[in-house]
């Protein structure tokens, strides 16, 4: 008699767990969920995670993560710009050292001497080139004095065809 009393009282506590669980996971399902979705249980959470909350949780690591790779990747880009603006410039340092190497030793050759002596000359007054001008030979051509006003008439190829130059 006292087994079937204890096996009565034994069904009437497993029965009160089984309500208790079951109102349990509704509850869970209603605070977590919407209506009719699937639960899965979290590892190490103790109560029962929703499929929505999961995919809300991927979604959010899966934005974190490609922010990161937005930062890393410019900052690479960054580093590849300075870096190239850093070989430009020493480039254009280096460059400009050796023209004025070039320059420096240009000064020293007769070449850079008689083009200082032609610039002096030019100072001084009028160039054997500009002696014949359209100015000085106005009474022998045919074209305006405002449309060409200067002309050298030096060469063959200074010539204005159809007109005495």
């Amino acid at each position: 008699m006292h087994e079937v009393a204890m096996a009565g009282i034994d069904a009437s506590v497993e029965q009160n767990r089984t309500e208790a669980l079951s109102t349990a996971v509704s509850r869970t399902e209603t605070a977590y969920s919407f209506p009719g979705e699937t639960t899965i249980a979290g590892p190490g959470m103790g109560g029962l995670i929703s499929i929505s909350v999961l995919l809300l949780l991927l979604a959010l690591i899966a934005w974190q993560l490609y922010r990161r790779l937005v930062k890393w990747v410019d900052k690479r880009a960054q580093a590849k710009m300075e870096k190239r603006s850093w070989e430009c410039q020493s480039a254009r340092l280096r460059h400009i050292g050796r023209m004025e190497l070039e320059a420096a030793t240009f000064k020293q050759t007769e070449q850079f001497r008689n083009l200082e002596r032609q610039a002096a000359a030019r100072d001084r007054g009028i160039q054997p080139e500009h002696r014949r001008t359209l100015q000085s030979n106005r009474a022998n051509t045919n074209a305006s004095p405002l449309s060409v006003p200067f002309r050298p008439n030096v060469c063959e190829r200074y010539r204005i065809h159809g007109r005495r130059a």
